[in-house]
């Protein structure tokens, strides 16, 4: 999004984000100054998901791996989560 200061840019996008960051589809990060280049943008973006996000992210993820190609069958992140721990 782009336009002149004062048009409302930041405020509409955080209102944007408010109305979907709850739900389970959708992954919503908010990039205020997007510096340089794709490293910035990337950093900004993982700085608004917080780490707790990103790690909680990553153990879905495994645990789907894990269900699809293995006989493990974790069902979300607490117990990818508990399988790595073991």
């Amino acid at each position: 999004m782009t336009g002149k200061y004062g048009n409302g840019k930041s405020h509409t996008l955080k209102y944007a984000r408010s109305l979907v960051r709850d739900r389970e589809d959708v992954l919503v990060g908010y990039v205020a100054q997007p510096g340089e280049g794709f490293l910035d943008v990337y950093h900004e973006f993982m700085y608004d998901l917080g780490f707790d996000r990103v790690q909680e992210l990553a153990y879905e993820f495994l645990a789907h791996v894990a269900r699809k190609q293995t006989e493990t069958n974790p069902m979300g992140a607490p117990s990818m989560k508990s399988l790595i721990d073991e």
